[in-house]
């Protein structure tokens, strides 16, 4: 098998320790053609550009704090899915596999407010 094929041996690297499958309810965090055209991802950004002028109208960092935990709970309330990301894992054989992590609380939360910006 050529070298750019393999992987190195590494420990699988997830956020909260768990794996999970990707389904059109899901959020996934990136940048591309299908990151934009999942159908979780469309919604995910209606409901930011719904928030955004009263994330940018907010007095202070506390309540612009505020308003991104209400939005991401929107988000959740909606969806009822995960944020996820890529990752890739090499298998016994030596050979790549995607396999979506769910990304935690404190991150989703930097994404929301990133995306509020």
């Amino acid at each position: 098998m050529p070298p750019y094929m393999t992987c190195p041996a590494q420990p699988n690297i997830t956020i909260m320790n768990k794996m999970y499958t990707l389904t059109v309810r899901d959020i996934i965090a990136g940048r591309g053609k299908h990151t934009q055209a999942h159908p979780a991802n469309i919604i995910y950004r209606w409901i930011i550009r719904l928030n955004q002028s009263i994330f940018c109208d907010a007095p202070s960092d506390g309540s612009k704090g505020r308003i991104g935990k209400w939005t991401l709970a929107k988000i959740r309330q909606v969806l009822r899915g995960f944020f996820l990301r890529k990752s890739i894992q090499c298998a016994a054989d030596g050979t790549k596999q995607v396999a979506w992590s769910i990304l935690d609380d404190q991150t989703c939360l930097k994404k929301v407010l990133h995306a509020l910006r």
